[in-house]
């Protein structure tokens, strides 16, 4: 169903909610966004991240639509981007002609301090991905 990941040349709009310890609910947002990428279905926007302390995900979101709606799977990959880590398909997402946060949901996934980890979407229908360039 959803079969390729590829890493945005511009940064794409990734929310993250993380938890680490004492520090609890930081967000590491990539918002407002200056521009739209259209992907297919099947094809989605990668975006690394560096972790310099370990850190525990509990969710995150693509800025985002949907025009048809559809199913989109959230992923975290390995610094090579070539071992899926973690993944999570969120159903019936409600077709929209404007974009919003498309969120995870509740999760849960360590990120190691001093590794890079690259978060991805991908959707069954056609997506439009909110970017910030340069």
């Amino acid at each position: 169903m959803m079969s390729s990941l590829k890493t945005a040349a511009a940064v794409a709009a990734l929310s993250i909610g993380l938890s680490t310890g004492a520090h609890a609910a930081l967000v590491f947002d990539l918002s407002p966004t200056n521009g739209t990428t259209y992907r297919s279905a099947d094809f989605g926007p990668g975006q690394g991240v560096a972790v310099s302390q370990n850190t525990n995900v509990t969710d995150f979101a693509f800025f985002a639509n949907m025009p048809g709606g559809g199913d989109a799977k959230f992923m975290i990959w390995d610094a090579a981007n070539s071992s899926l880590l973690f993944s999570h398909t969120v159903s019936n997402i409600a077709a929209s002609n404007s974009q919003s946060w498309i969120d995870s949901g509740p999760m849960s996934f360590s990120l190691a301090a001093g590794n890079t980890y690259y978060f991805g979407l991908i959707a069954d229908s056609a997506i439009n991905i909110g970017y910030i360039y340069p």
